[in-house]
């Protein structure tokens, strides 16, 4: 299981966008960058303790999430996910996280709490 000796050193930093038509409706792209925020969440959990999505070693869940926009985004165009794990001990972890569009803007800040349990 996920252990309590993470240092949070591990910062993982992923472009993303969607690449379907999206309508220019700012709910549907804040949608999709909680979506994606969601899905790579825990994925620095698991990298502090030497494991990966990837890898598929662990069972994943979102336990609680919290993301706050501070300007609009566009989930059509190219946004980085950066974020990291300063807590995780027992088999559960917490990441945070920040998103900036293209040109370096902070979009939002998020905060998530998830579950890894190893496959058995």
């Amino acid at each position: 299981s996920v252990d309590d000796r993470s240092t949070g050193d591990f910062r993982r930093r992923l472009w993303w966008r969607v690449t379907v038509p999206l309508p220019n409706d700012p709910m549907l792209h804040a949608g999709a960058a909680v979506y994606v925020t969601d899905i790579y969440g825990i994925d620095p959990v698991l990298q502090v303790h030497g494991h990966s999505m990837i890898d598929r070693s662990h069972h994943t869940a979102t336990t609680d999430s919290s993301v706050w926009f501070h300007r609009p985004i566009r989930a059509d165009g190219w946004n980085l996910l950066e974020s990291k794990s300063p807590a995780a001990a027992r088999g559960r972890g917490v990441m945070t996280g920040r998103l900036f569009d293209a040109d370096g803007t902070l979009t939002a800040t998020l905060v998530q709490e998830g579950l890894a349990v190893p496959r058995s």
